[in-house]
C-alpha cells in the first residue's frame, strides 16, 4: 500500500467566463493549473498520469517544512509551481498555503480568505462561478489523499478550497 497525496493548484482569470469551475477541468473551467504529488518527501510537478522527474519539476521538502507555514519551502513551493499561472497577475501567499496544508490534515483551520467547495448532489463539488472570482485575485487547490496498491486507489480524503489572494 502506497500513501499519495495529490493537488490540483488552480488559478482564476479576470479573462474567466466559464459558468462551473472544476478541478481538474481547466478547459472548460477556463482556468489554468498545475498537477502536483507529494511522495518520498518531495513535491512533483505531474504531467497526466505520468511524473516528470527532473530539477523543474521536482521540490525536496522536510517534515517540518510541511507543519510550518512559515517555512521557506512553500515560498519556494509558490515560485516553483504556482506563481507563473497568472502571469505575474496574482500570487498565492506562502503562509495562506502553509496554513491550508494544516487544515488540509485535520490539524488547523482554513486560513483567512479562504473557504471550503463542499460535494453535494446539486454541484457535483463544483464552484459555481461567481463574479466575484473572477476579479484575477482567486485561487483553487483540491487536496486528495489516496491509498493506492495494485488493483486500486481508494480516496481518503479530499478537500477542494477556494483563495482569495487579496486577503493576507
Amino acid at each position: 500500500m502506497t500513501d499519495i497525496t495529490r493537488l490540483t493548484i488552480g488559478y482564476i482569470p479576470a479573462t474567466c467566463k466559464a459558468d462551473w469551475i472544476a478541478p481538474g477541468d481547466p478547459e472548460n473551467s477556463e482556468t489554468v493549473e498545475q498537477y502536483i504529488e507529494l511522495q518520498d518527501f518531495k513535491f512533483y510537478l505531474t504531467f497526466g498520469l505520468g511524473v516528470k522527474k527532473d530539477g523543474d519539476t521536482v521540490l525536496p521538502i522536510s517534515h517540518d517544512d510541511l507543519w510550518n507555514p512559515s517555512s521557506k519551502m512553500w515560498k519556494l513551493f509558490v515560485d516553483k509551481f504556482c506563481n507563473q499561472l497568472s502571469k505575474g497577475v496574482s500570487s498565492l501567499n506562502p503562509i495562506t498555503l502553509g496554513k491550508s496544508w494544516s487544515f488540509f490534515c485535520e490539524e488547523g483551520d482554513i486560513p483567512d480568505g479562504s473557504f471550503v467547495v463542499k460535494y453535494d448532489l446539486e454541484t457535483g463539488g463544483d464552484l459555481e462561478n461567481k463574479k466575484e472570482y473572477c476579479d484575477g485575485n482567486h485561487w483553487y487547490i483540491n487536496y486528495t489523499a489516496l491509498e493506492v496498491d495494485k488493483e486500486n486507489e481508494e480516496i481518503i480524503s479530499k478537500y477542494f478550497i477556494v483563495i482569495n489572494s487579496k486577503i493576507r
